[in-house]
């Protein structure tokens, strides 16, 4: 995460010489594989979309949430560099570490300063993610996640208008039935989301903000209703008063595009 903000900020830049292939797939270590290319060229242009609109979101963004998942990282042994992602490239050309607390309190410095040069009036939520690293061991996932949380708890102490949501303990205390889990064991459910969003909506949001994703959530309601008679005079009207919400939405939510809803409903008013 840290290294994406300083690529937004432009300190860091994509340079042919930085991008490797394996099996004929090109690719960048700091990023995710949805930037690989069959061509070498087209590495730098993908990640040049994603690292735009990156920044276009943070220029006009009042809030960001981050949730790191782990403090163990991989370092390539010919650079010592962390990378993002491995790419299917041998094991034994990284080193797998965990990072100390001064690390993570530092990389999480960088990365609250980095977004506040951009938009420096954002408010900045941290979580960290429940979703155990069972592949690296219990023992090692629970000091990784331990870590985590001393270095969040740090910054959340030092910066102004940084906050923790403990979405890590709603599930892991409060959620300890195994219902709140998908098949793995590993990954919170559908259930689980519900109640999450519950408890942000209620702790994180003020009144106007929850009046407004009530709107919202009514409006998906209505837009998956599959009507019985849809040429029925009580319909249309059921349909023009939500062309009507989306209208005063859209003022208040100028960001958000409702092209999906308008066209849901418009399709039954011609």
């Amino acid at each position: 995460m840290e290294k994406l903000f300083r690529y937004v900020s432009g300190e860091l830049t994509v340079s042919r010489q930085s991008i490797n292939e394996n099996n004929g797939i090109f690719f960048h270590f700091d990023f995710h594989s949805d930037m690989n290319g069959l061509q070498l060229n087209d590495v730098p242009e993908n990640i040049h979309h994603k690292v735009t609109a990156t920044k276009n979101f943070l220029k006009t963004a009042s809030v960001v949430i981050l949730t790191p998942g782990t403090s163990i990282v991989y370092e390539r042994l010919d650079t010592g560099e962390v990378v993002a992602n491995c790419h299917k490239v041998p094991a034994s050309f990284f080193r797998k570490r965990m990072l100390t607390v001064d690390e993570i309190i530092q990389s999480f410095s960088v990365l609250v300063s980095g977004i506040r040069a951009i938009q420096k009036n954002i408010k900045i939520v941290l979580t960290l993610s429940p979703v155990r690293h069972i592949r690296d061991g219990l023992v090692e996932n629970n000091l990784s996640k331990a870590r985590l949380l001393e270095g969040i708890h740090r910054i959340v102490a030092e910066q102004p208008d940084v906050f923790y949501f403990p979405s890590y303990e709603i599930v892991l205390d409060e959620l300890r039935d195994y219902r709140f889990f998908e098949k793995d064991l590993i990954h919170p459910n559908g259930m689980a989301h519900e109640v999450l969003w519950d408890y942000f909506c209620r702790n994180m949001m003020t009144e106007d903000s929850r009046n407004i994703v009530r709107r919202v959530e009514k409006l998906i309601t209505a837009k998956n209703h599959r009507p019985q008679f849809p040429t029925h005079a009580d319909f249309l009207k059921f349909c023009r008063f939500q062309m009507e919400e989306i209208d005063g939405l859209q003022k208040i939510l100028p960001q958000c595009d409702f092209e999906t809803e308008k066209m849901y409903f418009r399709q039954y008013l011609h």
